[in-house]
């Protein structure tokens, strides 16, 4: 009976912490992604406007190949920046199915251990 309240209990433990990680940690990380994508376009957006501003406004070879380094150097970084994050979203959500599956079966144990003992008990009982 106690390894079957035990099993339980690890098991009930192990669902709450998913829980919490998916409430606390993957559901705030991803308000703040898209927030952050949401900035990032922003930011794009203005960027082509001020190098269509600056190729409509200068005839001076060099003030438009600065302008055209300074739009290509942004794109190139929030593009490594959005790379990031699904890749890391999809190991830690393996992570927390993982655990979730666990947790599952450590309460279908200790159910499965608490009949057998009480089965035993009936039997005995006779």
């Amino acid at each position: 009976m106690h390894r079957a309240k035990l099993f339980e209990l690890i098991g009930l433990v192990v669902l709450l912490f998913t829980a919490g990680w998916q409430f606390l940690i993957e559901d705030v990380a991803k308000q703040q992604v898209t927030a952050g994508r949401i900035f990032i376009l922003d930011e794009k957006v203005d960027t082509i406007w001020g190098y269509l501003r600056d190729l409509g406004t200068s005839n001076d070879p060099e003030h438009l190949r600065e302008a055209h380094e300074r739009a290509n150097k942004y794109f190139e970084t929030t593009e490594t920046f959005l790379g990031l994050w699904p890749a890391q979203s999809e190991i830690f959500s393996g992570v927390r199915t993982v655990l979730y599956v666990f947790g599952s079966l450590m309460l279908i144990f200790g159910k499965y251990f608490e009949y057998r003992f009480y089965k035993e008990q009936v039997q005995q009982s006779r």
